[in-house]
């Protein structure tokens, strides 16, 4: 039924037209997402052995009714990088600063990937998922 409203309306191509509709309803079902369903993917998120997204995903959905797949992916890949980045300690995090500003000041545009590969090789103990 959206798509008919908005097809009336809006002169794009149709596969842009489902593409920007489905997220839009992503976006909303993720604001809409009540707190208690976020805590209860933050403590499964927490409590599990492994940080396997797809597993986890699996191991949620009978149990968030209603939510598509990859909202819930979303949400629990958010979690896991916020659990990652909670392991940061504040020393890594001045490294990692101290040469982010060095390297803004030194090059007119500095090269993120290349940034990431020079941090990986002062840090070697953060995760790829903690770099970026």
């Amino acid at each position: 039924e959206l798509y008919n409203d908005l097809r009336g309306k809006l002169k794009m191509h149709k596969s842009t037209l489902t593409y920007l509709i489905r997220a839009g309803l992503e976006k909303n079902s993720r604001a809409n997402t009540s707190s208690e369903v976020r805590k209860f993917i933050k403590a499964h998120v927490h409590s599990s052995d492994h940080g396997d997204i797809l597993l986890l995903c699996e191991e949620l959905q009978r149990n968030v009714q209603g939510m598509s797949r990859g909202v819930l992916h979303e949400l629990v890949r958010d979690e896991l990088r916020n659990m990652q980045n909670s392991k940061i300690s504040r020393e890594d995090r001045e490294i990692v600063n101290d040469y982010v500003l060095t390297a803004n000041t030194s090059q007119p545009s500095p090269d993120t990937q290349h940034m990431c590969s020079d941090v990986r090789l002062l840090l070697p103990k953060l995760s790829e998922y903690q770099i970026h």
